[in-house]
């Protein structure tokens, strides 16, 4: 303490004579700092606190101390105590000024005016803890008012309050002012295990509590007599806001940090818990900078942002997921904790709305759906999307960038907006009515809607001047059914119009807006870039493609997996194709098909032109005592040649699935409509066509070369492309063509109905039967050709769907029967009779 008092008498600084600050008391009560000299006239407060504007290592800069003066820029007083750590009690004129309401604290830097004999000093003034009872004010801090007063010198009355301006980087909250709300945000995942994935019912919002006392606007401190040659102001604060808003030049800065840790339990609990860590570290980097919110509620870029989030459901997202914030009232100067609510949680929104748009609903499908789809959403790191997203000139362009690239997926889009809108409308997509079979060069009156459903022009004019009719089946409507037919495997594809090409297109006709919706999230799942030059696998479709700079420049029928062994969804690099390929047989076939037949008493061996080595030699399967030997100690095989099960040629892309692209010897299972044969691996119909594509993409190789390997080469002969290739398995049942028509396929595996499913947040109707085999029991398997069995299944197939549709046939005779028996029962007598006479007579 003595060394105390000497650093205040060496200091010979006079007090200033004024109202210099009012605080906050930890009751709500305000104190005030009054004159205790009334002799003494510094001036305003303005040029008291413009000169406190200056930092102290520039005030000694231009006045260096003298040898009897303290070093202000260090926290040391002459006799070497520290300053921060003294404690000394504010003077006994302090008081509460009775009948003023409780202000918001704005801490205001130590004066630079030295007090007089006995007054206490600068530093002791920065030091010192205001206390009543507990409650403590920040330390190192003076309260003052939030709104500046200019005061006359001569008796400190108010004239005029100012407006306000930049605060310092000193403004904080009183500790005793009131917490915030807790008001329940918007519905969204959280970081829920995956075996109990979250529904997507979104729960009421509570009305926010009221709060226990009324937090008031907090303002700037206004300096009116700034010095010139005094350097600028603090554009920011040096630390994030712990306490209250503070606005600086223009920019608004909230206790964002605090927001979260005191909410994270609470209000913010349901959002998603890596949103709010990365929006809290963004927001932590930039000390609580408001990004959406001013004084007065939303900015402009705000305003676009909830713009474009309220039209999610033109990009197939659910507008209803997000719950915006409102700042909706015009004219209103919002306290501070509802612009730090509506700041946050408008962030927290925009990042589910990317995430979503990236296809972060199935968060994981793999766990969520079917072990067999491989995929995942394709997230961009949170980080950097508020990054961008705060960068960004247009905030509704970003989202909207966000969404796949995909021509597909646009197209897609462009059926959703026109499905939607005929439901506004009220109108129905026209279908082909019942008929008889039509050929060429004839008329029906179902032949116009045919013409209208395949963009078919109307047949010209005769010579004669006859107008043109248009139910006449012209030879360009009859191509039109051709190509259709071929496009959607309608055998026999020739121009005869059938109940079955009718089936197809009305099919086509009445889009389920769900599994439209279903299809544009599997875009989602995909690689943003698919590569110049890919092929590409539909298993809906049963169909492989390359495609080259966006058009497909081959395609060709696949058989895929059975529903026990289903082909995998995933993406992957081909890198080799082998010529004239050997099986090696896996062990899961070994065990499970070879061996209880062997035990039988049968020879698949010998049957399917195996062979099976043991320690490097040959082993005859009679010589062999089942019933002892474990099959896994032998190595069966089958040699190259076209009997093989892969047939000439194979194409590797190395995958956990252990599936690829090959040759078959069975041929007749293409002419299958639904061709889902394999144990998982895609049989190609013309595998040496798809090589020679490909070699000639990579190495400029003609066919005459591929030829050669493949009729002469080397057995076993792996050929490395120069550059790998990218192969996407996909699961689409829908494909919008060219001529604006959407093709439509069957939901083979039942993916579409699972993505579907899931969107609705019904996770636990989701069937997973499918992967009783999963993934893992596909690894390891290579492809068996065993025509009986497959020839076995087509015959089961075939029974089943003839069983099925005559039972259809059935059930829809008996209705109609007994709809018509229905309808003559209402009908009166006479009019019985009249139908009848109609009928026999065709009077009136």
């Amino acid at each position: 303490m003595a060394a105390l008092c000497c650093a205040i008498a060496c200091s010979g600084l006079a007090a200033p004579s004024i109202t210099y600050a009012q605080a906050v008391s930890p009751d709500d009560t305000p104190w005030t700092v009054e004159d205790t000299n009334p002799g003494t006239k510094p001036g305003s407060i303005e040029e008291l606190l413009e000169r406190d504007r200056r930092t102290i290592i520039n005030d000694n800069d231009i006045n260096p101390p003298g040898p009897d003066q303290p070093d202000l820029t260090t926290n040391q007083d002459p006799d070497g105590l520290d300053r921060d750590q003294l404690a000394i009690p504010l003077p006994d004129e302090i008081h509460r000024a009775p009948d003023q309401a409780p202000q918001t604290a704005i801490s205001t830097p130590r004066p630079q005016e030295a007090p007089s004999a006995g007054q206490p000093s600068a530093a002791a003034l920065s030091a010192p803890t205001l206390q009543k009872g507990r409650d403590e004010t920040p330390q190192n801090a003076i309260q003052a008012k939030p709104t500046a007063r200019s005061l006359e010198p001569a008796n400190g009355a108010p004239t005029a309050l100012a407006p306000a301006r930049a605060a310092p980087s000193s403004v904080v909250e009183s500790k005793t002012a009131a917490p915030t709300s807790t008001v329940a945000p918007m519905s969204t995942r959280t970081a829920t295990p995956v075996a109990a994935p979250p529904p997507r019912e979104i729960p009421a919002t509570p009305a926010p509590e009221p709060l226990a006392a009324r937090a008031p606007r907090q303002t700037a401190i206004l300096h009116d007599s700034a010095d010139p040659d005094a350097p600028p102001a603090q554009s920011v604060p040096t630390q994030p806001v712990d306490e209250a808003a503070v606005a600086i030049n223009g920019k608004l800065y909230l206790p964002i940090k605090r927001y979260f840790d005191t909410n994270a339990e609470t209000g913010l609990a349901t959002y998603d818990v890596q949103d709010r860590d990365a929006a809290a570290a963004y927001y932590e980097k930039t000390l609580g900078e408001a990004l959406w919110v001013t004084r007065d509620g939303f900015n402009d870029a705000a305003r676009a942002l909830i713009k474009e989030i309220a039209k999610a459901d033109d990009w197939g997202l659910a507008s209803a997921d997000y719950k915006l914030p409102e700042l909706t009232a015009a004219g209103v100067d919002y306290e501070y904790p509802q612009l730090l609510d509506a700041e946050v949680k408008l962030t927290l929104v925009a990042m589910e709305y990317a995430r979503h748009a990236r296809g972060d609903r199935i968060y994981d499908p793999t766990q969520l759906l079917s072990g067999y789809i491989d995929r995942k959403p394709q997230l961009i790191e949170r980080s950097k999307v508020i990054a961008d997203l705060v960068a960004a000139p247009d905030k509704g362009a970003y989202l909207r960038s966000l969404h796949p690239h995909n021509a597909q997926f646009e197209a897609l889009r462009k059926k959703l907006l026109e499905l939607r809108a005929q439901q506004v409308a009220g109108t129905e997509p026209e279908t082909i009515p019942d008929g008889p079979r039509v050929t060429p060069g004839k008329s029906h009156s179902s032949i116009a809607a045919l013409r209208r459903r395949l963009h078919t022009p109307m047949p010209e004019a005769k010579a004669d001047g006859t107008p043109p009719n248009d139910n006449y089946y012209d030879k360009d409507l009859a191509s039109a059914v051709v190509a259709y037919k071929r496009k959607n495997d309608i055998e026999p594809a020739n121009s005869t119009v059938t109940d079955e090409l009718r089936a197809s297109l009305n099919r086509q006709a009445k889009i389920d807006e769900e599994a439209l919706l279903a299809n544009m999230e599997e875009w989602r799942w995909m690689p943003d870039d698919l590569g110049e030059t890919y092929v590409w696998v539909n298993i809906p479709e049963f169909l492989v493609r390359v495609v080259k700079h966006g058009d497909i420049i081959h395609e060709e029928r696949i058989i895929a997996g059975r529903n026990e062994t289903q082909t995998p969804i995933f993406s992957h690099q081909l890198k080799t194709v082998v010529f004239q390929p050997s099986w090696n047989v896996p062990e899961s076939i070994k065990v499970n098909e070879l061996l209880p037949k062997l035990r039988r008493g049968s020879n698949p061996i010998e049957r399917q032109g195996l062979r099976m080595e043991r320690n490097g030699r040959r082993v005859d399967a009679w010589d062999v005592d089942w019933k002892r030997q474990n099959i896994r100690n032998y190595h069966i095989y089958q040699p190259p040649g076209r009997s093989n099960v892969l047939g000439v040629v194979k194409f590797l892309f190395p995958n956990k699935h252990a599936v690829y692209l090959h040759d078959t010897p069975t041929k007749k299972l293409f002419n299958e409509t639904i061709r889902t044969y394999s144990h998982g691996c895609m049989r190609v119909r013309n595998p040496v066509q798809l090589a020679e594509v490909i070699m000639a993409e990579d190495k400029g190789w003609d066919k005459d070369k591929v030829d050669e390997l493949v009729e002469s080469g080397p057995e076993d002969n792996d050929v490395s492309l120069d550059k790998p290739l990218p192969v996407h398995i996909t699961y689409f049942t829908m494909w919008a063509q060219k001529d604006g028509n959407l093709a439509v396929f069957p939901d083979v595996y039942g993916h579409e109905k699972r993505i579907k499913l899931g969107l609705n947040g019904r996770w636990d109707q989701i069937d997973r039967n499918g992967d009783a085999a999963s993934s893992d029991a596909v690894a390891s398997r290579d492809d068996w050709g065993d025509e009986d069995d497959d020839s076995q299944r087509v015959s089961r197939q075939r029974r089943a769907q003839r069983d099925s549709s005559r039972e259809a046939q059935r059930v829809s005779s008996s209705e109609s029967r007994r709809a018509s028996q229905s309808a003559q029962q209402k009908q009166k007598p006479g009019a019985v009779i009249s139908d009848f006479m109609k009928q026999v007579f065709g009077a009136n």
